[in-house]
């Protein structure tokens, strides 16, 4: 449900912007706005960009999540409106 959405039905959704890389993003936006129900933790708000992104569950389990410059543990509560950025594990040589 858009910020439109909410005005127009009075409804009381946080909203969670989710900034993701190009390569996950796969062509498609590198913002996404996630409707999370309040009380959300960051691992609730990782497994509805997984739906969302047509992931299989549990596929962003190591992702780090990093929320006002600050990586944050996958049980932190998310605040309203938070933004939050999701870095995928790189290995290298």
């Amino acid at each position: 449900m858009d910020a439109h959405a909410r005005r127009v039905y009075g409804a009381d959704v946080p909203s969670v912007t989710a900034r993701i890389s190009a390569a996950l993003a796969a062509g498609g936006a590198t913002r996404r706005a996630l409707d999370v129900p309040e009380g959300a933790t960051v691992a609730d708000a990782i497994a509805i960009l997984e739906a969302d992104l047509g992931m299989a569950p549990g596929a962003l389990h190591a992702a780090a999540v990093s929320m006002g410059g600050a990586i944050v543990g996958h049980d932190r509560v998310l605040p309203g409106d938070a933004e939050i950025a999701v870095v995928i594990p790189v290995a290298g040589g």
